[in-house]
């Protein structure tokens, strides 16, 4: 980037923003693009790399918000340039929340009612009824979890925000669900108006130790029913255990900020065996300062790993035989794989899970002697296969222990099963709408090429990348070294060169990018022949539904690769990203067996990747 260049971006940035002041990359990159700047424009794929480039006046700092890393970007004076006069900044830190002398009786303060309006607002549309699942997603990610506020189903969590949402049960194919609407707050939203973020900003010193800091009643009793289970004061060695916490956060910055709350993890561990964190907060009543505890919670694990923080499941060949033994007969290896390692039934059963999880379709008897899900598989007469759970030892991390799978009514488990729910625990629900399952022809697609040939170079057929790139010595001696070598940690670095060499060539670049071109266009005149062509998939990590596209780069006879494909809210569709068909087969097992000519568990040759990299869209 050329330094006429930089001094236009950095003249915007000093007219918003404070020096030395960290502020969230999506608050940056929002302002920069209303002020007509593109980091597309500028040649770079996303604004952080963009700001990257700018090293004399900008530095970037990544920090973890809820589950997610994200990164803060801090302004810094640029020797030689100066700051308009007439600069209108966002407000520097300051004091803002003083915990209140008597908890209230409602689960959630009004600060938290408001951050979680601010967050779901800018999130979803208004007014649009809204799959729970979304909802759920989005608040767990940002630690506004059922168990912080004592409930057991998020569902009784969000009708404690009726001012700003509704809720109603339908039944989507067949399946029960239920659908929230957000509503907005006028007055809420004027007063948003009046603050430059929109949210508040109060960062302050930290207090040297714990001792300093204010302990709600009501936030030591979550802390303590969240290690043993009953909602009383914790006792002094879990106390001490949270100061020493704090002290080790404070002496290595170990600290995520989040408007005005500062988060630390504790050494402690919730009685599921989740590792704990803690957030503290500074007052903001007038005539009194100082900090309070404002937030307990678990540490989020990824979603493969839901069902085992749940669960002591035992030894999982055993769980994973008597499933599929039970179940209607499927193929669950790909060609050339051991038919008893069953990895990709096992990845079927640790996303069905967390997505139930995310539905509040996890059952746990009211006595909390029994839990249950539905698999959603079935036996060989078709009746629903339900996975049971009892109480585990109390000297184990895991609440619960899994005892078997059932179906309703049978010996045993089953008629505890009956004994215990009605209804019955439902199976997880994946489609909302009709654009779920059907791809519209009439739609553009746009496709982040960058992406699919770039970064996930390492998902092409080696035999695309050959034909391709055949007049380029040192790509071909890439590939021959690719293709020998063992190691993926090997392989992997020479992919990375790989890429670097196709970067740096606009004519392999452009060639392989319309190669890819016809190939998308003879998908898209696949689904005209066949609306079935399209099939859909979901995707755990980001809890949404796409559409996977058939790409046959090596001849046009046979699919190589799946193009992920996203509606956008513009109505749109966003080429997202490329899988292989391994990958491709996991994600569609999600939903239902796939049945297609194209996508065929007997024709693909696997990849043990694909198992650890298949629930992520990118």
């Amino acid at each position: 980037m050329e330094t006429a260049e930089k001094r236009k971006i950095y003249s915007i940035l000093v007219k918003r923003f404070e020096f030395e002041t960290p502020y969230l990359m999506a608050l940056v990159g929002g302002y920069l693009s209303e002020n007509q700047i593109s980091c597309e424009n500028f040649g770079y794929p996303k604004m952080r790399l963009l700001l990257e480039e700018m090293p004399e006046c900008v530095s970037l700092r990544q920090v973890r918000t809820g589950t997610n890393m994200n990164y803060t970007v801090t302004l810094h004076e640029w020797a030689g340039e100066a700051a308009p006069e007439e600069a209108e900044r966002l407000p520097a830190p300051r004091e803002e929340e003083k915990p209140e002398a008597h908890p209230p009786e409602k689960p959630l303060s009004e600060s938290d009612r408001r951050a979680v309006y601010e967050l779901l607002i800018d999130e979803f549309p208004a007014e649009t009824p809204l799959p729970m699942a979304a909802i759920s997603l989005v608040m767990t990610n940002e630690g506004y979890r059922k168990e912080t506020y004592g409930f057991v189903k998020m569902k009784q969590l969000l009708r404690e925000l009726s001012e700003f949402m509704s809720l109603q049960d339908t039944v989507t194919n067949g399946v029960p669900a239920t659908l929230v609407t957000l509503h907005r707050i006028p007055s809420w939203d004027h007063e948003r108006g009046t603050d430059s973020t929109g949210r508040s900003a109060a960062f302050q010193e930290l207090p040297e130790t714990m001792n300093e800091i204010i302990l709600p009643n009501k936030t030591l009793a979550i802390l303590n029913k969240l290690i043993t289970g009953e909602e009383a004061a914790p006792s002094e060695e879990i106390l001490n255990r949270m100061r020493e916490s704090y002290r080790e956060a404070r002496a290595n910055g170990t600290f995520t900020v989040r408007e005005s709350a500062y988060t630390f993890p504790l050494s402690l561990k919730a009685a599921g065996g989740e590792l704990m964190m803690a957030g503290i907060k500074p007052s903001r009543f007038e005539g009194e300062s100082g900090w309070f505890l404002n937030f307990i919670g678990v540490q989020h694990s990824t979603p493969g790993k839901a069902i085992e923080n749940f669960a002591f499941m035992g030894f999982w060949d055993n769980v994973l035989g008597d499933l599929a033994e039970m179940a209607l007969p499927e193929k669950w290896y790909f060609q050339g794989e051991d038919p008893n390692s069953k990895l990709m039934l096992r990845s079927y059963l640790q996303y069905t899970f967390y997505r139930l999880q995310l539905e509040d379709k996890v059952c746990i008897s009211d006595d909390g002697r029994f839990a249950a899900f539905n698999t959603g598989m079935v036996t060989p007469h078709y009746d629903d296969i339900y996975a049971c759970f009892e109480p585990n030892d109390d000297r184990q991390k895991n609440r619960w222990r899994f005892t078997g799978f059932s179906k309703a009514g049978g010996r045993g488990l089953g008629k505890r099963l009956v004994n215990y729910f009605n209804p019955l625990p439902q199976p997880a629900s994946y489609f909302e709408r009709k654009e779920d399952l059907l791809f519209d022809l009439e739609k553009d697609l746009h496709t982040d090429y960058d992406h699919i040939l770039l970064d996930n170079i390492a998902r092409l057929p080696v035999g695309f990348l050959r034909e391709e790139l055949h007049s380029e010595p040192d790509a071909l001696e890439l590939l021959d070294e690719i293709e020998a070598e063992r190691s993926q940690k090997a392989k992997k670095n020479l992919y990375a060169q790989l890429r670097d060499t196709v970067s740096d060539s606009n004519r392999l670049y452009n060639r392989l990018r319309n190669r890819l071109e016809d190939a998308i266009n003879l998908a898209r005149k696949q689904v005209r022949w066949n609306y079935k062509t399209a099939i859909p998939c979901f995707f755990p990590t980001r809890n949404v539904m796409s559409l996977m596209l058939p790409l046959c780069l090596v001849s046009e006879g046979r699919a190589d690769a799946a193009l992920v494909v996203e509606l956008t809210r513009a109505g749109n569709y966003q080429g997202q990203t490329i899988l292989t068909l391994q990958q491709a087969y996991i994600d569609a097992r999600m939903i239902c067996r796939p049945n297609s000519e194209w996508l065929n568990a007997d024709q693909i040759v696997p990849d043990l990747d694909a198992y650890t990299d298949s629930d992520s869209a990118d």
